[in-house]
């Protein structure tokens, strides 16, 4: 198939005003101009005053909290957030996995195609691949007694990750993140 579209942004090299990219296989074979004329029996699609360019790649998400947009607004951090957490412990795992879906759909929308997430439910694993995207989610981490022992909690963590990534696909991968250094102590932090 080739696509044909007011520009075509390569990146690496200037903008093709009236470009074509040719596509088989699910890969880009060629990018330039009157692609068409050189293979008449390639199929074309004329996506009209439209831009192709790479899938953007957005590195801070957080799909589960999607439906949660707008639910908690103008308080100061602290409050803002425990109210998330707040409402996010009225929800089960399908009401996480609805959430995310959401997100993956309204990033492909806007042309993201890549992500770094944050998640503590992991359905961002499950939705991500559904739709397409590729990336890396990573199951958060708390813990900000300095007198706790984390050992147990790292084991699980780690038994999590692999069994996501086991079910991930060849676009997804799955690691962790602590959620931030208000949240976890030095301890945790060097598990």
């Amino acid at each position: 198939m080739i696509y044909r579209a007011h520009f075509v942004l390569p990146i690496t090299r200037d903008p093709i005003e009236s470009g074509e990219v040719l596509v088989r296989d699910g890969k880009i074979q060629a990018i330039g101009l009157d692609l068409a004329a050189s293979l008449p029996d390639e199929p074309v699609e004329d996506l009209g005053h439209a831009v192709i360019l790479p899938g953007l790649i957005n590195v801070h998400t957080h799909l589960d909290y999607t439906i949660m947009r707008n639910m908690v607004e103008n308080q100061p951090f602290f409050p803002w957030i425990r109210r998330l957490t707040e409402l996010g412990g009225r929800l089960d795992y399908e009401d996480w996995l609805a959430s995310a879906r959401l997100g993956a759909l309204q990033l492909i929308r806007s042309g993201v195609t890549c992500i770094g997430d944050s998640t503590f439910s992991g359905a961002v694993v499950e939705a991500a691949k559904e739709a397409g995207l590729c990336g890396t989610i990573y199951l958060e981490t708390f813990g900000s007694d300095p007198s706790a022992e984390y050992e147990q909690q790292v084991e699980a963590l780690a038994e999590r990750v692999h069994e996501l990534n086991s079910n991930a696909g060849d676009r997804v991968s799955v690691g962790v993140s602590p959620h931030s250094v208000y949240t976890s102590s030095e301890k945790l932090l060097r598990l």
